[in-house]
């Protein structure tokens, strides 16, 4: 799933809730290209890997097309 979301064909916002794109986004931005075990060791339990990596790729999406 988290391939398509970097493809734009599905909405990150059907995977992961407001409160936690926003926290993880945020995240993102401020620390950059930080492994997904690091960020999710930071972040802690209340996010799964798979949201990171929804996440990962939607931030990716939204800067290749801007």
């Amino acid at each position: 799933m988290a391939y398509y979301v970097g493809t734009g064909k599905l909405p990150v916002s059907d995977f992961v809730e407001e409160g936690k794109l926003k926290k993880i986004s945020e995240f993102f931005l401020k620390n950059g290209e930080i492994a997904l075990g690091e960020a999710k060791e930071r972040l802690g339990d209340g996010v799964s890997y798979g949201e990171l990596k929804m996440v990962r790729q939607h931030l990716n999406w939204i800067t290749n097309e801007t």
